[in-house]
């Protein structure tokens, strides 16, 4: 999710190359409002960033086999760590889902070539005669990729509905609603509350995995959890990781933490 405080690039292009195209399939280089700094660490770029992620930096093949060597680098220096066992499971299947993300990124490279020599996807004649490259519309992309997939290329998180109360002051304004969900504030903050209690007592009531210390193991309910939606959505869980999952239910410990008398 992009915060109010990160440097951000508006990007308004309507047509996109095939390795963008391949990406935003993936759920990549989504919306108007793109990360222009993405943030690095020792493992590189988490995943989880490309999702906002203003361009790619080369070709997507090169991308994606920079992310799987990463992961793989990382779960091979769990073994001179004193991780846990569900912590390194959990960096074992991280390269395990980018194996997955390949596989998907070769399918959809393949469909989006096929659609392209029966015209099923309409270029941008103007960009592609002007780079050399070959630009497909996004409007197209998105069109097709519905019936297809039954996804859309769009984020829609960034719709917005204008009203009277868009003219108020802030202090006038009513809690504004969280880009990422379409909640307000409060609400938001109330739903954090409630999955904190609710993952403090399925760690309580279920088997000791669950639980570290006086606390809750949050990476092993991530990955419960991340396998529990893998599952629903026949594995084509987008948008979603276990690190993502993780960071989600510490933000959700602290919401519960500040909401406690005396906090």
């Amino acid at each position: 999710m992009i915060k109010a405080e990160d440097d951000v690039v508006v990007n308004l292009t309507t047509s996109c190359t095939k390795d963008e195209a391949t990406a935003k399939l993936l759920g990549w280089l989504q919306g108007g409002v793109r990360l222009q700094i993405s943030l690095v660490t020792l493992y590189g770029v988490s995943v989880d960033q490309f999702k906002h992620l203003h361009s790619l930096d080369g070709p997507l093949q090169e991308e994606i086999q920079e992310l799987r060597d990463n992961a793989r680098q990382k779960f091979l220096d769990s073994f001179d760590s004193d991780l846990d066992e569900a912590e390194i499971k959990a960096r074992q299947l991280a390269v395990e889902e980018l194996d997955a993300l390949a596989n998907k990124a070769a399918k959809y490279a393949s469909d989006i070539d096929e659609a392209l020599h029966s015209s099923d996807l309409r270029i941008d004649e103007q960009n592609s005669k002007s780079t050399g490259e070959q630009y497909i519309l996004n409007s197209s992309l998105d069109t097709w990729a519905q019936n297809k997939y039954g996804i859309s290329i769009f984020d829609h998180h960034y719709d917005v509905k204008q009203t009277n109360s868009a003219t108020k002051s802030l202090s006038e304004e009513e809690p504004t609603a969280d880009n990422a969900t379409g909640l307000s504030a409060t609400k938001a903050e109330n739903l954090y509350v409630t999955f904190a209690l609710l993952t403090q007592i399925f760690s309580e009531t279920a088997l000791n995995k669950y639980k570290k210390g006086n606390g809750i193991n949050v990476t092993a309910i991530a990955k419960q959890l991340f396998n529990a939606g893998r599952e629903a959505a026949s594995g084509d869980f987008r948008g979603q990781s276990i690190e993502g999952i993780k960071d989600r239910i510490e933000d959700a410990q602290k919401a519960l933490q500040e909401s406690l008398p005396g906090k």
